[in-house]
């Protein structure tokens, strides 16, 4: 069997083709890169999100314990926290 050589024009398409197919490849491993890097920023958003949970619940804990001091203390009313004056409620 002999060689064929192909003409210039069919060598340009090959070489354009590995070209379109190294671009493809590149941009690939970007945006894998990416993605990597917006799934550690989510991770670490989520982390943040679970920490201020975490503290919400302290705080409403603390909030109860301290309505329930005011509350033997003073009983049931309204307080203005903008004045400080306490409005006991009618019971």
């Amino acid at each position: 069997m002999s060689e064929i050589k192909f003409t210039e024009e069919e060598l340009k398409q090959v070489g354009d083709l590995q070209v379109k197919y190294n671009e493809i490849t590149n941009k690939l491993g970007q945006l894998s890169i990416a993605r990597l890097n917006v799934n550690k920023q989510l991770e670490l958003l989520g982390d943040q999100e679970d920490g201020l949970h975490a503290e919400l619940e302290s705080t409403q804990g603390t909030e109860q314990k301290l309505l329930t001091v005011i509350n033997k203390k003073y009983g049931p009313g309204q307080l203005d926290a903008s004045t400080g004056i306490f409005t006991p409620s009618d019971q």
